[in-house]
């Protein structure tokens, strides 16, 4: 699963909520409707805390198998990796840890 940014408005979601002109094949922040100011962002990019609380609640769509890896790509953490690590990286990366994501994040998401 690709997931984008707004540069413009600071939007962040899957690649299925983005819009899409039909006319012209081109797709737009579903938030400002912009096209240009959007691109997909990675794990090795820098994120706020906002940001990173709708990350993780974007993982937690992601499908795992009984082994704990995820079941398709998220953030350019590849098929099979097991969703520790990724657990590992948002705990690296927001402020309050991943305990906080887990119990609603600083903002309630």
């Amino acid at each position: 699963m690709l997931i984008w940014r707004c540069k413009k408005c600071g939007w962040i979601g899957r690649d299925s909520d983005l819009g899409l002109h039909y006319g012209s094949d081109e797709e737009y922040c579903p938030r400002c409707k912009e096209g240009d100011g959007i691109a997909t962002v990675d794990f090795s990019d820098c994120f706020n805390s906002q940001e990173l609380e709708k990350l993780w609640q974007i993982f937690g769509e992601i499908p795992i198998d009984n082994a704990d890896a995820i079941l398709e790509e998220f953030l350019g953490f590849s098929e099979g990796t097991d969703r520790i690590e990724i657990w590992h990286w948002f705990d690296e990366n927001y402020p309050e840890g991943v305990a906080a994501l887990m119990n609603g994040g600083r903002h309630g998401n």
